[in-house]
């Protein structure tokens, strides 16, 4: 009798492990050595699914922003596997023990009402904190031109060399400072008339424990409350759709968070053209008096927005 309790208890616990929902990774916890403050790179994970079901990547988290990770591919048939790859800058980490921890939210497709499983991953590192660059991100406010500074300090003997400098953003331009100053070096990053984005300077190097060093850039727009709508006010087609665009003075961006409307009618919220939104309104019916849409924007500044869905 006790045999054949244990049986049927291994018997269990096999067949979970085999049709349950699971991830595993390889590895889990990720050494990556170590590395001199201000690397770039790449921390690479292999993930399989040793199922017997379909698992899909819903969604792939990261303990901070330095650390951005995506999937080579989201859906996962049984026995399949897929690399997880996560781009690592150090600049902002203050040195000595450093961890960065990714995790990856997922289920079963064919089972969506089930509560999504998540697998943790974890890459480590010791941050040799030799050079100090500051400041560790170029902020500019506005789409006028300006400039700033970056310092690159090291007191070591030969001190670092830079072999080149790029930056992704088109009106952003660098150029070395002459500080005549052994391992002080002054990197002028200039920003000509542009929109607002975010982007890097990068600073290719002859250090092998950081040969590649990221500075990132925030190029912030000015904010204004005015968000024009076109149509001022609804037209309803005879279908019972209206097309609506919003959009802001000097071609800033238009970023909605959520649209709230009254019962009856629903809505779609489109990026563009260009920097503007549109809201795709559809009605069922006649629309009750006083229908209102509300429009909440991620910039908290501009408000919200108050449209009379009535036509009448």
């Amino acid at each position: 009798m006790v045999r054949l309790v244990l049986a049927y208890l291994i018997f269990v616990i096999q067949n979970q492990s085999i049709h349950g929902q699971t991830l595993t990774a390889d590895p889990e916890n990720l050494n990556l050595g170590k590395l001199g403050r201000g690397w770039s790179g790449e921390a690479l994970w292999t993930i399989a699914n040793p199922t017997s079901n379909p698992l899909q990547i819903l969604e792939i988290r990261s303990g901070c922003n330095c650390v951005e990770a995506k999937a080579e591919k989201n859906l996962l048939s049984p026995g399949a596997s897929t690399k997880i790859r996560a781009h690592i800058r150090t600049l902002s980490q203050a040195g000595g023990k450093s961890s960065w921890k990714v995790t990856i939210h997922f289920q079963n497709p064919n089972t969506p009402r089930e509560e999504p499983k998540t697998l943790a991953l974890l890459a480590t590192a010791e941050l040799v904190a030799d050079l100090r660059i500051e400041p560790t991100i170029i902020s500019f406010k506005g789409a006028g031109p300006g400039q700033s500074q970056l310092n690159i300090l090291d007191n070591r003997s030969p001190p670092i060399r830079i072999l080149k400098t790029t930056t992704n953003i088109p009106s952003i331009s660098t150029r070395w400072a002459d500080n005549g100053i052994p391992g002080n070096q002054s990197l002028l990053i200039m920003k000509k008339q542009g929109p607002a984005t975010r982007g890097f300077v990068v600073l290719e190097t002859d250090d092998p424990s950081r040969p590649r060093i990221e500075i990132p850039i925030h190029i912030e727009e000015t904010l204004t409350n005015a968000v024009q709508v076109t149509p001022s006010r609804i037209q309803w087609s005879p279908s019972g759709t209206c097309r609506m665009i919003l959009s802001r003075p000097g071609d800033l961006l238009v970023r909605v968070e959520k649209v709230e409307v009254s019962e009856g009618v629903s809505v779609s919220v489109l990026r563009g053209p260009g920097p503007r939104t549109t809201l795709d309104f559809r009605k069922n019916g006649q629309t009750p008096a006083g229908s209102k849409a509300t429009v909440r924007f991620e910039k908290k500044e501009l408000g919200q927005l108050i449209i009379d869905l009535d036509e009448n």
